[in-house]
Order: structure tokens, then C-alpha cells, then sequence
């Protein structure tokens, strides 16, 4: 009895997942694929839940499958290193159908030595902060160019590329202030100069305007004491590349179910018949003394004419009807071959059930054999 209920138990299993598994494999659906390179920024850091809030994984309302290789104190110099040796960043990239870069602002925040000034404001020099992040700034382009240029050389995918926010808050004393207003026109330059120059339509780079965004809004945007942006910033730059989404992604067709039209021969084009011209008739001329014996010769010669002319136009119309009934002839020939054609052929969809019901009288077989052979072996035990 134990053997009989694990059969029966086999069949219904395999029956089960017969007629279930295509339900099943034609709900998945492939998502576009968002890789997110960067820093911190990208990384999320300092939030509550970065795997959620992260400006990354709001891009798209869910409907990406998002990798974030953003990592914390990463400059342009770190990027382009794994671009250069870890393989695993460029299977991404090449997997991918949208790439977002968010870097540089480590590399300017190191050059100004922000955290320095900050931990002793004493330390503040605008000049030298402008000649030491003027030098960096050089190397962040150079760096910029050699990490698109790999990008480029593994994938098509459209590039959206953030410029640099100002992540200083303009405080009321003057140190802040004046901390602000130096890292302001730094950033600004660098934006304009740099970043903007990498907005390609022939490359598809699209550079998005993250400076302008939070420009007077650090203190909503930003977390508090801290130059990363909270959750509302975060959905700040996802907006931002949510508004190119649907030019440099555009949505993926849903597959239908309908079978495709079969091509039909375009019908024949009913012949129209063009209405005899009529002839105007012969002007009467005016019979002279001298043409009184002429006139009847003439007349009946106009008559057979006439009458010619007549039959000549019978007998074309006659021909044009005939071509029109052999014509209507073949295409009824034709469209009745055709519907019984059509009543042979079987659907599409025909192929798949039939193997669908092989596979199950397949199965059916082998347990009927089964349960016949532990009959047979519940005998021979007994």
C-alpha cells in the first residue's frame, strides 16, 4: 500500500507541475538593469535603510532591477581603478541598460582638506583652497574621460551623470558664510567647465544639474552636520533621472499572445466600365442645287457607319463581361480552396498542447507500468 500511495503521489506531482511551469515561466518578466557607480552619495550613506533610499533604487518606481556599486570615500581615481581590475564591474556594466555616475566630490572635498578646516576653522585660506582644488580638478577631468571611455568600450547603455552639489550650509557668521561662498564658485567652475562638457547626444552622456536642485536648499535636502544628502535629497536626484528615464529608456513592448496576421493577397480591384463616348453628330450641311443627286449615297454611307460602330461596341462589352465572370469564377475557386485550407490547418498553439499531452500520456504509461509492478511485487511478497 505504502508503494501505490508514493506512486500515486509521483503522478500527481509531475502532472501538477506539467500543466503549471509555462504559467509560471511566462509571468517573469525581465526588468531593465540600472548600474549605479559612485560614492557615498550613491551609496546612501548615513540613512536609515540605503538598500531603500538610496537615490538609485528610487529611480524608476521599483521598476528596475538596480546593482549600487557605490562606495563611501571613493574619489575618481578609485572608480576608474576598479573599472580597471575588478572584472565583476565591467559584467555588470556590460549587462546593463542604464548607467548613472555620481563621483567627484570626494576628490574636491579632499583637495579643499574640508574636514581639516572644519575641525579648526583657523585653517581657512580661499586662496590656497582655490589653487589646491584647481590642480585636483585637472585630475578629476582626465579621470572622468578614462572611466566613460571604459564604460563606452563595454557598453551602449545611456550614461546619466550628475554634476556636483555645493554641501556647505550658509551659516549666519562669517565663517560659514564665507566657506560657503568660496565652495560655491569652486563647484560652480568645476560644473561648468568640466562636467557640462561630457553632455554628449552622439556619446549618450546626459549630464543632469544636481548643483542647481539643492542650491539654497542644503538645509532640507542634506542631513543634519553632514555633507550627504537625507532622504528627501536623495528623492531630489532620483527625480532627476526619472525626468530622462522615458526618452533614454523607453519602456519595453509587452509581449501579446495574439498569433500574427497571416498576409493576405490584396483583393482584386473591380474593373470599371468607362461609358461610351458619345459622338456628336455630323453637322447637316445645307444641300446645294448642284449635290441634290449626292445627298442619299451620303446618308447611306453614315448609317453603315452608325451601325458599325454599334456592333463594335456590343461585342466589346460582351468581351468585358465575359472576363468579369471568368475573373469572379477563379476567386470564388480560390477563396473556397483557401477556406478549406484553412479548415486543415491547426492552430499554433496546437503544437505545444499536443506535446503537453504526449508528456502526460507519457507519464500515465510509466505509472500504470509502476503500479502493474508492484502488483506484481506485492504478490510475490505475499
Amino acid at each position: 500500500m505504502r508503494k501505490k500511495k508514493v506512486i500515486h503521489a509521483i503522478l500527481v506531482i509531475l502532472l501538477v507541475s506539467m500543466f503549471y511551469a509555462p504559467l509560471v515561466l511566462a509571468d517573469e518578466t525581465e526588468k531593465p538593469s540600472l548600474v549605479a557607480l559612485g560614492d557615498s552619495i550613491t551609496a546612501g550613506f548615513n540613512l536609515a535603510d540605503p538598500e531603500r533610499e538610496a537615490f538609485p533604487f528610487l529611480i524608476g518606481g521599483g521598476q528596475l532591477d538596480v546593482t549600487n556599486l557605490g562606495v563611501p570615500g571613493w574619489t575618481t581615481s578609485d572608480l576608474l581603478d576598479a573599472l580597471q581590475i575588478d572584472e565583476a564591474f565591467i559584467q555588470v556594466i556590460q549587462d546593463s541598460d542604464v548607467i548613472t555616475i555620481n563621483i567627484g566630490s570626494n576628490d574636491l572635498l579632499q583637495a579643499a582638506r574640508f574636514a581639516e578646516i572644519m575641525a579648526n576653522p583657523t585653517l581657512f585660506d580661499p586662496a590656497q583652497m582655490n589653487d589646491d582644488v584647481l590642480a585636483a580638478s585637472g585630475l578629476l577631468s582626465s579621470n572622468l574621460i578614462d572611466i566613460i571611455t571604459l564604460i563606452r568600450t563595454n557598453s551602449s547603455s545611456p550614461i546619466v551623470l550628475y554634476n556636483i552639489y555645493n554641501p556647505i550650509v550658509a551659516g549666519d557668521d562669517m565663517f560659514s558664510a564665507t566657506l560657503f561662498q568660496a565652495a560655491d564658485a569652486i563647484i560652480k567652475s568645476v560644473n561648468e567647465h568640466i562636467i557640462s562638457s561630457f553632455n554628449s547626444t552622439e556619446y549618450g552622456i546626459v549630464v543632469v544639474d544636481a548643483f542647481v536642485a539643492f542650491d539654497g536648499n542644503q538645509e532640507i535636502y542634506m542631513l543634519p552636520n553632514d555633507v550627504h544628502p537625507n532622504i528627501v535629497g536623495q528623492q531630489i536626484l532620483a527625480g532627476l533621472a526619472n525626468a530622462l528615464l522615458a526618452t533614454i529608456l523607453p519602456p519595453p513592448e509587452e509581449p501579446t499572445e495574439e498569433d500574427p496576421p497571416i498576409d493576405e493577397e490584396p483583393p482584386e480591384e473591380p474593373i470599371i466600365e468607362e461609358p461610351p463616348i458619345e459622338e456628336d453628330p455630323p453637322e447637316e450641311e445645307q444641300p446645294s442645287e448642284n449635290t441634290e443627286e449626292e445627298l442619299p449615297v451620303f446618308e447611306e454611307e453614315e448609317i453603315e457607319e452608325e451601325k458599325s460602330n454599334e456592333e463594335d461596341q456590343t461585342h466589346t462589352e460582351d468581351d468585358e463581361k465575359k472576363e468579369e465572370k471568368e475573373k469572379e469564377i477563379k476567386s470564388e475557386q480560390q477563396t473556397s480552396t483557401n477556406s478549406e485550407d484553412d479548415k486543415h490547418k491547426l492552430p499554433n498553439t496546437a503544437s505545444a498542447l499536443y506535446t503537453y499531452l504526449a508528456i502526460g500520456l507519457s507519464v500515465l504509461m510509466l505509472g500504470f507500468l509502476l503500479l502493474v509492478f508492484s502488483k506484481q511485487q506485492l504478490k510475490k511478497l505475499n
